[in-house]
């Protein structure tokens, strides 16, 4: 059921990254906010979606539940916090404010979760009661959370009552890990069942996730092909948790390939964190795909603890990857890229590369540019403005990415993956970057073509 056109919906990471969406939003489809994001900064965060998804620019929006969370070791939404005692002061390690508020508006098996310090199975959800409790809330919050947010503020509250529902619901949904694997697998289907019986003034939209070994489970794929259809959703988001389509296998690529052409036939289906691979699966029943505006084409189920905020690499269009600048430029004399007018035609001609370029090729480096961010830095770091540079032509370049596969068969963008191979495959700095284009095309063969599996 894909539309002619695939859509990609920018999932908003943190405030910070408003600005992103405030010059790209009329470009793009639409735009999705994580529920602990809109519990951290209810206001600022139901303002945002009144900003975007209101009358004035009415772009399509998701709020996506996270309930995942509460289905996994409850230490990843824990963090140390410091509390007032009666002897002064001590330190705790406790849930995060936004995932006990969430926990709260939910209530019910959430919030008892959070109470007895223990993570939801599929033993919590042995009744009927307890998953249509369960679908009833979670369905209530997206509906109803950020408009009753903006009813709270005198100046928000006349906007409320226009603010749209979400674009579809999105039915509770748990990691399917190997504990329990049957078991969770029985409650994506009940969740995504109970969710659509509710009768919604919204598309009801199911959530699989699972580790990317899923991929490799034929039994379990039958089973998800056979039994989503008939729950009644309208569509379906897939996340299969590191799947990364860059190092992916051809076996992989391949899975992910037929499950969304056997699932399309009935539901509307996306890739909760995709890239362009994902994307390119619009010509084989991909409706859409979601990621950060810089990030976020794969993500583990686990968050990233402990790690200092990574540099933002360029995002090459040929080979529809992000990659270190000085590896672009070692390539620019082989390919004969000697003025911004060769860059333009041979790398990328977007606005920002325009604008950064005008003054002449050695400007390229701008999108690179490191400086030690205080006088105490032991080393240097990518600039702010440098990042911003890298997020905004990242961002364009998918806008014509997306318009641009439209016109496309299959066969045209196997036929794009050659060409691209064979230049790219000659530049010893980026050809380790690019081995994913023969595995992408041979993807999207038939296994008896006669192609070398890569």
């Amino acid at each position: 059921m894909p539309d002619e056109q695939p859509q990609v919906f920018i999932r908003l990471g943190t405030h910070a990254e408003k600005d992103y969406l405030q010059k790209t939003i009329r470009l793009l489809d639409g735009f999705m906010v994580a529920a602990n994001l809109l519990e951290a900064t209810p206001g600022a965060t139901s303002s945002l979606i009144l900003k975007f998804g209101g009358k004035k620019i009415a772009k399509p929006y998701f709020l996506d539940p996270m309930t995942y969370a509460y289905g996994m070791n409850l230490s990843y939404l824990k963090s140390e916090q410091t509390v007032k005692t009666n002897g002064g002061k001590k330190t705790i390690f406790a849930p995060k404010r936004s995932y006990a508020q969430l926990a709260l508006q939910f209530g019910g098996l959430f919030e008892e979760a959070i109470q007895r310090d223990s993570r939801l199975t599929p033993v919590d959800f042995q009744s009927s009661t307890a998953v249509e409790k369960t679908c009833q809330s979670v369905a209530r919050y997206q509906l109803t959370r950020p408009s009753s947010e903006l009813a709270m503020d005198e100046e928000s509250a006349p906007f409320s009552d226009s603010l749209p529902n979400p674009y579809a619901v999105m039915a509770p949904y748990f990691f399917v890990d190997n504990d329990y694997f049957d078991d969770w697998l029985n409650l994506f289907i009940s969740l995504s069942e109970a969710t659509a019986n509710l009768e919604l003034d919204a598309p009801v939209h199911a959530v699989l996730c699972a580790d990317v070994s899923f991929l490799d489970n034929q039994t379990a794929i039958d089973f998800v092909v056979d039994r989503l259809p008939g729950t009644g959703v309208d569509g379906v988001w897939l996340w299969f948790s590191t799947l990364d389509e860059h190092s992916a296998s051809v076996k992989r690529l391949r899975k992910l390939r037929h499950l969304t052409e056997a699932l399309s036939e009935h539901l509307y289906v996306y890739n909760m964190h995709g890239g362009y691979y994902s994307l390119s699966l619009c010509r084989l029943g991909m409706t859409g795909i979601a990621h950060g505006v810089g990030y976020g084409e794969h993500k583990d189920i686990a968050p990233v603890q402990g790690q200092s905020t990574p540099t933002v690499r360029y995002y090459l269009p040929a080979v529809h990857k992000r990659l270190g600048v000085p590896d672009i430029e070692r390539a620019f004399l082989n390919l004969n890229i000697t003025s911004p007018e060769d860059f333009f035609e041979k790398i990328c001609d977007c606005t920002i590369c325009k604008g950064v370029l005008k003054d002449g090729i050695q400007k390229f480096g701008s999108f690179g540019e490191l400086d030690y961010a205080s006088a105490k830095s032991k080393r240097r770091s990518q600039t702010a403005a440098a990042a911003k540079l890298c997020r905004f032509h990242f961002l364009i370049n998918r806008i014509k990415e997306r318009n641009a596969i439209t016109t496309k068969s299959v066969l045209d963008i196997r036929a794009d993956f050659k060409a691209k191979w064979d230049v790219w495959s000659k530049e010893q700095s980026v050809a380790n970057n690019a081995d994913h284009l023969p595995r992408w095309r041979k993807a999207l063969s038939e296994p008896d073509d006669g192609e070398i599996e890569f």
